[in-house]
């Protein structure tokens, strides 16, 4: 699916972590969309409106409103698939009841999750209540309502790019016709007789080189015209 649609997956695995926050803040120029998939419940709503939005522990420093995108899970999802939902403990209604309130649910969502009967019981509903099929059939019509699609650049983009691979091609055809020419002229190149003495030497002075660093770095200056 990422590759399809082209699109990078990110799982800070529930609300998201000062790391994601930063990451998503810092590539916010060569961001579109930010699409959030969770579950239907009082976290779910707080995922969402945590990831774009300042806090106590990170302050973005570009606008990131418009950029996050609420998949869902969401009441009318809920309802179009019949999806079973499971119950909870609360121990505060009230708090419950606030928090979805503040972060965006609507009356119908919160009376679903909070219901102001205290009789009933408080409610969520997972994302793995769909089946895997249901799972991808759901995310991809969501992402297609968005218009997400494979990502072709401009022509001028497209034109410059196929430059590049011919040069590259071109280039690689000179190599091979010079390869053998090369590999005489390389094998004529006289190095010190005290190669591998040298080498040990420089590792004595730079123990954090690997050997071909060493090798590397006499090459260069044995071949320096």
């Amino acid at each position: 699916m990422a590759e399809r649609y082209d699109v990078g997956i990110m799982s800070p695995k529930g609300r998201s972590v000062v790391a994601a926050r930063r990451l998503i803040d810092r590539l916010s120029d060569t961001i579109d969309h930010i699409f959030v998939l969770r579950d239907f419940d009082v976290s779910g709503f707080s995922i969402v409106d945590t990831l774009g939005t300042d806090s106590r522990r990170y302050t973005f420093a570009n606008d990131m409103s418009d950029k996050v995108i609420d998949l869902g899970l969401r009441l009318e999802d809920v309802e179009e698939m019949g999806l079973e939902a499971e119950t909870v403990k609360v121990e505060n209604r009230d708090a419950r009841y606030d928090k979805l309130k503040e972060h965006g649910a609507t009356d119908d969502e919160i009376e679903f999750l909070v219901p102001s009967d205290e009789d009933q019981e408080c409610s969520r509903v997972e994302l793995n209540a769909m089946t895997s099929p249901q799972l991808v059939e759901f995310v991809e019509r969501k992402l297609n309502e968005y218009g997400i699609a494979k990502v072709v650049p401009a022509d001028a983009v497209i034109e410059a790019h196929a430059r590049r691979l011919i040069e590259r091609g071109l280039t690689e055809k000179v190599m091979e016709q010079s390869a053998s020419d090369i590999r005489g002229k390389a094998m004529e190149v006289a190095l010190p007789t005290d190669f591998g003495a040298r080498i040990r030497y420089i590792l004595a002075d730079h123990p954090a080189w690997s050997w071909d660093q060493a090798v590397a770095e006499t090459v260069a200056n044995t071949t320096a015209p």
